[in-house]
């Protein structure tokens, strides 16, 4: 087992919402820069 600690953050988007439909998705088609690159960089899951 390693012994490298590393920073670890739990986050939970109660009620973000995951649509990939673009129309009437406020969360789509709004800027949200950082979100777009924790989503491609992060790992994550989605829980339904």
């Amino acid at each position: 087992m390693s012994s490298n600690k590393k920073p670890m953050v739990l986050v939970i988007l109660d009620g973000y919402g995951h649509r990939e439909e673009r129309q009437d998705n406020a969360i789509l088609n709004a800027g949200t820069p950082v979100m777009d690159r924790l989503w491609r960089e992060q790992p994550h899951t989605l829980i339904a």
